[in-house]
């Protein structure tokens, strides 16, 4: 009972993180191919699980740095001040967002085990993962353009 109330709560934690992620995505005003990309690195990540580790920590790290040198951040989800005048501030927040998307990128690609755990089909985990991601994802786009004020 409680490996199975741990494999639910993880799985949970998990879509939870990826509606903060796509959240992220459309807040910072991410083009239509950044998001698409991200949504095929998801679904990659769930078909391929730690195969696909290099090619999504590759694509998260190229996010990154577009994040911090395109200062994305003027787009209304941070006051433009931060990032100007806390410098040590925004590194550490960019820092810290960087470690939550890589716990997040290895957590989707451990997910077959408390799949198989809740006893979901081994032929269907693939789709599982990458489609509960990718709807995970897009939720937390809808959920910034529909009930987040935007600046």
């Amino acid at each position: 009972m409680i490996p199975r109330l741990l494999a639910t709560a993880y799985l949970i934690t998990l879509w939870l993180g990826y509606i903060a992620i796509g959240w992220l995505l459309a807040a910072w005003r991410a083009s239509p191919w950044i998001i698409g990309l991200s949504g095929v690195m998801v679904l990659y990540l769930g078909k391929a699980g730690m195969g696909g580790l290099v090619l999504v920590n590759m694509w998260v790290l190229i996010l990154m740095a577009w994040s911090a040198a395109f200062k994305v951040w003027f787009s209304g989800v941070f006051l433009p001040y931060v990032p100007q005048y806390s410098g040590p501030l925004w590194a550490s927040f960019l820092l810290l967002l960087w470690t939550i998307t890589l716990l997040l990128v290895l957590g989707l690609a451990q997910g077959k085990k408390p799949l198989i755990l809740l006893g979901v089909s081994p032929r269907f985990i693939p789709y599982a993962l990458g489609l509960g991601g990718l709807s995970a994802l897009i939720i937390g786009q809808i959920i910034y353009h529909q009930f987040t004020p935007h600046y």
